[in-house]
């Protein structure tokens, strides 16, 4: 019986600690965030850099994800001494540096969002327009999405299912960090409820195999792959977000097929590619 309570109040203090953290987490990164365009608009003021203002410019999209990442940085820091007591090693993060791991998971990111394009192209949702290509918003871009996939892989697998493995299972911390991950993105545009439930199962894809290896570089190559080969690429909004594209596209249909405005993830076809990934890296990393 005392075993039983101990664990119950583990568990509740476990989730009053995700609870605190996830508040603070917001609070610092809008902070930066907030800090940073006002940086930005401030340059494009002074200096005549209207490009500093265009949303949609890659170098500005990346400038301004710089200061978000420079806050979460700061947060990390505070975590790992104050919160799990341990180092990037600790959660997963070059505790064993096997490059090949982050190119795996690239490479199946990038496989599953062209399976899934392929699949609308062939039903008749999706056209390829026009073809362009620039090497310099290739390349801003590029590094944009991969601080992304570090920023998000560490918050959502490294640190809240380190913490909550403490108390609970590591199936039950995927599901509850991979619910966290699908509520953080309910502050993006054009959110639907298909979305947040694909965000959420894309969520435990990407930390089935963290749950059995505790090393994050195969779902940042899962991340990076992902976004970047479903925008700069292929043409979608990831996210809601909108960025420079190689190929051009069209959407033909509802938006329940096509993703609309929210990118593939708001789409019925991410669910099985990525029920496909979930199975994939299970196999590969389960036994």
């Amino acid at each position: 019986m005392v075993i039983e309570e101990y664990k119950l109040k583990n568990k509740l203090f476990t989730i009053a600690k995700v609870v605190g953290l996830m508040g603070f987490y917001v609070v610092t990164l809008n902070f930066f965030a907030f800090e940073g365009d006002n940086f930005l608009s401030f340059l494009a003021k002074k200096f005549e850099l209207n490009f500093l203002l265009d949303n949609s410019n890659s170098f500005t999209f990346l400038l301004s994800y710089s200061f978000v990442f420079i806050g979460f940085l700061c947060f990390l820091t505070l975590v790992l001494k104050f919160v799990l007591k341990t180092n990037l090693a600790g959660i997963g993060l070059f505790s064993s540096p096997q490059n090949i791991l982050f190119w795996q998971g690239t490479f199946q990111g990038a496989f599953l969002m062209f399976l899934g394009s392929v699949l609308m192209f062939v039903l008749g949702y999706l056209d390829i327009t026009e073809i362009q290509f620039s090497l310099f918003d290739f390349l801003c871009l590029g590094i944009t999405f991969l601080l992304v996939a570090i920023h998000e892989e560490i918050l959502a697998r490294g640190i809240l299912i380190s913490l909550m493995n403490h108390a609970f299972k590591p199936y039950i911390s995927l599901l509850i960090s991979s619910l966290i991950f699908g509520a953080l993105h309910l502050f993006n545009a054009n959110v639907t409820y298909l979305s947040f439930v694909n965000i959420c199962l894309a969520g435990v894809w990407l930390g089935i195999s963290y749950i059995y290896k505790l090393n994050l570089l195969f779902p940042i190559g899962l991340h990076f792959g992902w976004n970047f080969f479903q925008g700069p690429v292929l043409g979608f909004e990831v996210s809601g977000n909108t960025t420079f594209t190689i190929l051009k596209q069209q959407l033909f249909g509802s938006s329940l097929y096509n993703g609309g405005a929210f990118g593939f993830e708001g789409s019925v076809f991410a669910i099985p590619v990525l029920v496909i990934g979930v199975f994939w890296i299970y196999q590969k990393f389960a036994h």
